[in-house]
């Protein structure tokens, strides 16, 4: 019997240990333990590393992953867990990275209040991420953040931003468009912030403004912790006034954001092309 052969009996060498070197935040240590454990019966020389390590990575947090044998009898486990940005729909989570994954649903009740949500195609991930950090740059000096970010199939942008209201941006132009939102939004907007539903900005020198109904504004008020409203596009209407881009903001503060007519009503597309 060679003395190779000998080293590779299980018996000989057994594996008696697995240690973790970093103390992990997401990953449970019975699901690394549980991966592990159908590849030590093999022994220190017969443990398969490379099939350690791709079972790691199966796990959802698993960033990256490090195995090694260390002498005489133990396991050593490096993992580097993702960083949650963002829910995306109902039970993943968008990575920093912008890696889309599906954690145990007890991973998602710990996740810190207050992240956005995104929604839309898990194909398109990384660029609703660009626009995410895009946008939120140009949101920024007013003091505002996205709570929900959508990307549609027909790759059509919507965000909603921490105060309530909702932005159709539209699939074109999107830094301009937004340009114009931060251009007005603190002398014509911000004042009226509690009445407005949604924003449209799919206009070339200006945007619609979407009211909330009075059923709307009362609930909100009821509420000792409004959330915001949902806007139903069969009950708002839309603003015929548009506040034009083109003007300076001398004049722009002159220009009157009033309601329409209650009998105006929009289909859910709103009153303009993207």
């Amino acid at each position: 019997m060679s003395l190779v052969f000998w080293a590779r009996q299980p018996e000989h060498f057994p594996l008696r240990a697995v240690e973790i070197q970093h103390e992990l935040k997401w990953t449970p240590k019975e699901s690394i333990s549980e991966v592990v454990s159908k590849y030590m019966s093999g022994g220190f020389f017969g443990l398969n590393v490379e099939a350690v390590q791709q079972g790691l990575a199966t796990l959802p947090w698993t960033a990256s992953v490090s195995v090694k044998r260390v002498w005489p009898d133990r396991i050593s486990v490096s993992i580097t867990e993702q960083t949650p940005l963002a829910r995306f729909g109902d039970h993943g989570i968008i990575s920093t990275e912008g890696r889309v994954f599906y954690p145990d649903l007890e991973s998602l009740f710990k996740l810190p209040k207050g992240l956005p949500v995104f929604n839309g195609p898990e194909r398109y991930a990384k660029e609703m991420l660009h626009y995410y950090f895009e946008l939120l740059e140009m949101l920024g000096p007013l003091g505002l953040t996205i709570s929900e970010l959508s990307f549609s199939p027909e790759c059509s942008l919507k965000i909603r931003l921490d105060n309530g209201i909702a932005i159709i941006i539209g699939k074109s132009a999107i830094a301009a468009r937004m340009a114009r939102f931060v251009m007005v939004y603190p002398n014509q907007l911000q004042k009226e912030v509690k009445r407005i539903g949604y924003l449209d900005l799919r206009y070339t020198n200006g945007l619609a403004i979407g009211w909330k109904t009075n059923s709307e504004m009362n609930a909100q008020q009821m509420n000792s912790q409004p959330k915001a409203a949902e806007v139903h596009a069969d009950k708002v209407k839309i603003t015929e006034d548009r506040i034009s881009a083109d003007k300076s903001p001398a004049d722009v503060d002159k220009v009157m954001i009033d309601q329409v007519p209650a009998d105006t009503v929009t289909d859910e597309n709103g009153v303009s092309a993207d």
